[in-house]
């Protein structure tokens, strides 16, 4: 490595460092958080920032698929930002593993434990693999030793199961990214993406309204991804709403190459044959419009 490559890598260092400063997952209601937890309480995990905006949200959902799950720890953010590939999403879904796996609840769910014939692994049901779990969450809010902490095996709470549904964090994003052909099974290779969400906190349903609801995060999701669009990282997109809100940065034009799209905003598979790229979609629009105007000409 020459001295000019060593100088590019610092100043990207720095200026992640710098944005990273502006981290609205303080220090200080994330230490208020642990004690909640490690006092065996419920309690809603929620920044003050965003506690008006979030109960004026929820007071006016008339559907429960599109609540925010206020009493789930938020997860923001999978990994670490100097990886090359970012994967950008909606927000955390919701599932009732999501009680357990942070919460330790299992009494609380076990209708639905019946309901879905499946049972916990008896490695995960211990109070300090429940600690570990809740350790490796909030350390990520903070960017403390971020990793794909989510694949850990502490996350692999449940035992097999016959059906096709993929509960909680581990299943899904093991079925969608970990054993997928481009990571095929390997684990080194999670080092390489970080998860960004549009919108931080759960719930079943990624509703309009949600989409339009700003929060604190919501500010340091732009400053995140135009320092990605900078540094010409990979971007993988899910849904309309992430790529209208990429292309409103001031950088987003000039970057458009590294813009990549899921094919299916339902199957969010990181895998070869689920992904375009921003050209070969223009491409295709323009191919299809032609076809429209030559039928319309005929």
């Amino acid at each position: 490595m020459n001295a000019q490559e060593k100088e590019r890598i610092f100043q990207t260092k720095t200026e992640l460092e710098d944005i990273l400063k502006n981290n609205p997952w303080n220090e200080a209601e994330i230490e208020a958080w642990q004690a909640t937890l490690n006092a065996g309480k419920s309690g809603e995990f929620i920044l003050k920032a965003d506690a008006d905006v979030i109960a004026s949200y929820n007071r006016k959902c008339k559907k429960e698929k599109d609540l925010i799950q206020t009493h789930l720890l938020p997860q923001p953010f999978i990994g670490n930002p100097e990886a090359p590939i970012w994967i950008l999403t909606q927000n955390p879904g919701y599932s009732e593993i999501d009680l357990y796996d942070m919460l330790g609840k299992k009494e609380e769910i076990k209708d639905w434990w019946k309901k879905e014939k499946v049972v916990p692994r008896e490695q995960t049901e211990s109070k300090e693999s429940l600690e570990n779990r809740q350790k490796l969450l909030l350390n990520q809010l903070r960017f403390n030793k971020p990793s794909f902490y989510v694949l850990d095996d502490c996350f692999n709470t449940l035992k097999e199961h016959a059906d096709n549904k993929s509960f909680g964090g581990y299943e899904w994003w093991n079925k969608r990214l970990l054993q997928c052909d481009l990571c095929n099974g390997r684990k080194d290779m999670l080092s390489k993406f970080f998860v960004l969400e549009f919108f931080p906190y759960h719930s079943r349903n990624f509703s309009e309204t949600l989409s339009k609801t700003e929060v604190a995060h919501s500010k340091f999701w732009k400053e995140l991804v135009s320092y990605a669009l900078n540094q010409k990282k990979l971007l993988l997109c899910r849904g309309k709403k992430v790529f209208e809100e990429i292309k409103k940065l001031p950088n987003a034009q000039n970057c458009m190459e590294n813009i990549l799209f899921f094919i299916s905003v339902q199957n969010v598979a990181v895998s070869s044959n689920n992904l375009i790229s921003w050209s070969e979609l223009e491409k295709g629009k323009k191919q299809a419009a032609e076809l429209i105007k030559a039928e319309l000409s005929r």
